[in-house]
């Protein structure tokens, strides 16, 4: 089981994921687009490098629903978490688990 502030680490992560996509993304596409030109390149690169380490999605961890659910790995799962659209809809799988299998107070 993961410790309580690396979950909820990774909440707040989840959430600057979803707070920063849309820049990213609008970032990300001028990087990506041929007709840009150096000027505008390197503005859109600073600025991407400017926003928080945590906004990027490939720094959600998602290996704790998997931990909550069966105590093991995420291989032990039925449900793949990649499949969740969003890391939002992942942390709401997550709650719920985390509320299934909530020990009784």
């Amino acid at each position: 089981m993961p410790k309580t502030s690396a979950i909820e680490r990774n909440k707040k992560r989840v959430l600057l994921v979803e707070k920063y996509q849309a820049k990213r993304a609008e970032l990300k596409a001028i990087l990506a687009n041929p007709a840009t030109t150096d000027a505008e390149f390197f503005a859109a690169q600073k600025k991407l490098a400017k926003l928080p380490r945590d906004s990027s999605a490939v720094r959600v961890k998602n290996r704790y629903l998997a931990e909550v659910v069966t105590g093991g790995t995420p291989d032990c799962l039925d449900v793949e978490i990649r499949d969740f659209a969003t890391p939002h809809e992942a942390l709401d799988a997550y709650e719920r688990a985390e509320a299934t299998f909530a020990e009784p107070a």
